[in-house]
């Protein structure tokens, strides 16, 4: 069942195709000195899906926890981008970016995949 606030970003409203990925990442709150473990379940040039690693929830606990807006480092791509929080349920959230991609912006194209 999807929360109200899942509804709102249904994949008929999307205005970009996720990619469906795997690729571990870091939430970066600001002010805060410990970063949140996750996983990028899905991306596209607008937004993405999260997972909640359960490693680092000491900081913040689940998803309820992750702050409206802050930084997602994707170390793999050396790619570091803002986000606001869209939507949240358990251990699961959806961000919208709200900049560009920073650094390795040749490896992720507009569309959130890679170039090849």
């Amino acid at each position: 069942m999807k929360t109200d606030s899942q509804v709102a970003v249904s994949s008929d409203a999307r205005r970009a195709t996720r990619k469906p990925m795997r690729t571990l990442a870091e939430i970066l709150p600001e002010g805060h000195e410990q970063g949140i473990s996750c996983l990028v379940l899905d991306m596209s040039g607008t937004g993405a899906k999260l997972k909640i690693e359960g490693a680092t929830r000491k900081a913040f606990a689940p998803a309820m926890q992750v702050p409206e807006t802050f930084r997602l480092s994707i170390p793999r791509d050396s790619t570091t981008i803002n986000c606001r929080l869209a939507w949240r349920d358990k251990d699961t959230i959806g961000v919208t970016f709200t900049s560009s991609f920073k650094t390795g912006a040749s490896k992720i194209g507009k569309a959130g995949g890679r170039r090849g």
